[in-house]
């Protein structure tokens, strides 16, 4: 199986999540995009972070209807901070033989090196790096071995029209993919305040999701 991974604090899930998803399933040919909620972020130790049980809800609501998409609840019911390398190590021996693709904002991409074990994720997974157009390419000169081997040896663009052709990407052995889609200028954070405002999140989040918000009174300010 080709299974796209989308892990996050999705806190809460909102229309990006769901198009990046999306976009890497239909390019990449993916079997599955699994949404996997992280219980401890590490980055976000002292954060103030919504119940895990409900940020789990608001994904499933968030992907009811699309059989491209699943949810995993594997790191909420882990002990401590959510460690990537820890949950791909899971999923290798949850499906033996199958190829995991780690889906990642470039953000995201560029503090790589700040994670546990960070240079076992090559080994484990392709990366696939979200950018937005207009971004051009990330400068390697700013990582150390081995991202920079990844960057400078086994990386593609799949915005470049000679991958287009899913035989030719899938025939390539690239280890990092920088995947460029539709910008939508969407944030958890910018969605938390607006409903601390009072203001609208119609369209920002799936209905569902909304509704759920609304019902429960998160991000309510107190």
């Amino acid at each position: 199986m080709r299974i796209g991974i989308c892990g996050g604090t999705f806190d809460p899930i909102h229309t990006g999540h769901l198009l990046v998803g999306q976009e890497a399933g239909e390019r990449l040919s993916l079997d599955k995009v699994i949404y996997i909620p992280a219980k401890i972020p590490p980055h976000k130790l002292d954060a103030r972070i919504t119940h895990a049980e409900q940020r789990l809800k608001m994904i499933r609501l968030a992907i009811r209807g699309n059989a491209l998409f699943d949810v995993d609840d594997l790191e909420v019911m882990r002990a401590g901070p959510s460690f990537t390398i820890e949950t791909l190590e899971y999923l290798t021996d949850r499906y033996p033989g199958s190829d995991l693709f780690f889906l990642m904002g470039q953000d995201t991409f560029i503090e790589i090196e700040t994670w546990h074990r960070y240079a076992d994720l090559f080994d484990l997974c392709r990366i696939v790096v979200v950018t937005r157009p207009g971004t051009g390419k990330i400068n390697s000169s700013q990582y150390i071995d081995p991202v920079r081997d990844y960057l400078l040896n086994a990386t593609i663009r799949l915005d470049d029209p000679s991958m287009a052709e899913q035989n030719g990407l899938a025939s390539l052995d690239w280890k990092v993919c920088l995947m460029t889609i539709p910008a939508l200028d969407i944030s958890a954070s910018q969605i938390r305040l607006r409903v601390s405002q009072n203001r609208s999140i119609r369209y920002l989040v799936p209905e569902l999701v909304r509704k759920h918000i609304e019902h429960t009174g998160l991000y309510q300010s107190k």
